[in-house]
C-alpha cells in the first residue's frame, strides 16, 4: 500500500477515561554521559505521540545530565549488564539503539531484552551489534525465534551491513525489504527519501514522497520514538510504523527550510491536532 493520510484511521487517540498508565508504558535506553540526545529525542517523540508512562534508563553519569535537561521524562539509573531493571516488565514497548555505543554490557543488555515479552524498536547501534553478531546463537538468531514483535528501523547503510547491498530502485528495495523481514522475524522500517516498511508476514507499505528538510542528525532517532510510542499504545509493529512514517514526514513539510531534529516533537502535536476528532482537537 501506499502511505498517505488514509493510515490516520488507525491512530490511537486518547479515550476520554484515560489515565498515564492506560495510555501505555514506553522505555528508552540511552548512551553514555556525553550522548544522551539521541534518546532524548526518542523520548519526547514517544510521549509527544501519545505514550502516556516514559522512562529513561542511564547509567549515573548519563542520568544525571538527562534530569538536567527533562521534566516529563522520567529517569532510571542502570549500568549495562545481561541483568535488566527490575521494572522492565511493565514496559509495554522498549526502544534501544540510538547513541548507545558499544561494549560487552551493552551487547548483554540486548541479548537479554530479545527475551522479554515486551515490544522492541531496535536501532542505530542496536543494530549495528546485530549485524556484526555472526555467531551462531548471537542477536539474529534470537530475533528469528522471538514470539514477540521486533520492529527495525535501519538507513540503507544500516540495512546493507545487516542484509544485502542497498536497491537501486523502488522496485527493488521493496523486494529485498519483503525478503529481509522475513529471513529475521521482524518488521522493517527501511528509511530513505523512500520509505519501505515490511513485516515477516510479507505485508509492505510505502511512503513514496518525503522530504529532504528530514536528512539531518537525530531525525531518525525521532522516528524510532514515535513507533515505540504508538506500539507502547497497543498497535502492532505494521500499524504504527505505518503512522509514524507518515506523521514524520508530515512533521518535516510542516516545519521546512532549518529543521532540525529537536524540532519534530514541538510540531508534532500541531501535526496531531488536524486529524484529532472533533472532541479532542485543541480550540
Amino acid at each position: 500500500m501506499i502511505i498517505d493520510k488514509s493510515v490516520m484511521q488507525d491512530f490511537p487517540w486518547v479515550k476520554t477515561n484515560a489515565h498515564k498508565h492506560s495510555r501505555g508504558r514506553l522505555a528508552v535506553f540511552s548512551g553514555g554521559e556525553l550522548h544522551t540526545g539521541a534518546a532524548r529525542l526518542v523520548a519526547n517523540c514517544g510521549a509527544r505521540i501519545g505514550a502516556g508512562w516514559v522512562v529513561m534508563f542511564a547509567s549515573i553519569d548519563a542520568a544525571r545530565i538527562i534530569a538536567a535537561h527533562e521534566t516529563a521524562i522520567m529517569v532510571e539509573e542502570y549500568e549495562y549488564s545481561p541483568a535488566l531493571p527490575q521494572k522492565i516488565t511493565d514496559f509495554r514497548a522498549i526502544v534501544i539503539g540510538p547513541a548507545l555505543g558499544f561494549g560487552k554490557g551493552k551487547y548483554a543488555a540486548i541479548k537479554s531484552l530479545l527475551g522479554l515479552e515486551n515490544k522492541l524498536v531496535l536501532d542505530a547501534d542496536a543494530l549495528m551489534m546485530i549485524a556484526n553478531d555472526t555467531s551462531s546463537h548471537g542477536l539474529r538468531e534470537i530475533i528469528k525465534g522471538r514470539e514477540f514483535e521486533t520492529i527495525i528501523t535501519p538507513h540503507e547503510g544500516e540495512f546493507s551491513r545487516l542484509f544485502v547491498h542497498s536497491a537501486d530502485d523502488l522496485d527493488e528495495k521493496i523486494e529485498i525489504t519483503q525478503v529481509a523481514a522475513a529471513k529475521i522475524n521482524a518488521t522493517i522500517v527501511h528509511k530513505g527519501a523512500q520509505t519501505v516498511i515490511a513485516s515477516p508476514n510479507g505485508d509492505v507499505a510505502v511512503l513514496e514522497n518525503s522530504t529532504p528538510w528530514l536528512a539531518t542528525a537525530g531525525t531518525g532517532d525521532c522516528l524510532a520514538g514515535m513507533i515505540g510510542g504508538l506500539v507502547a499504545q497497543g498497535l502492532d509493529g505494521m500499524s504504527a510504523a505505518k503512522i509514524a512514517v507518515y506523521l514524520h514526514s508530515e512533521c518535516g513539510k510542516a516545519f521546512g527550510a532549518g529543521l532540525m531534529a529537536q524540532d519534530i516533537p514541538n510540531i508534532l502535536p500541531e501535526i496531531l491536532n488536524e486529524y484529532a476528532p472533533n472532541e479532542l482537537r485543541a480550540q
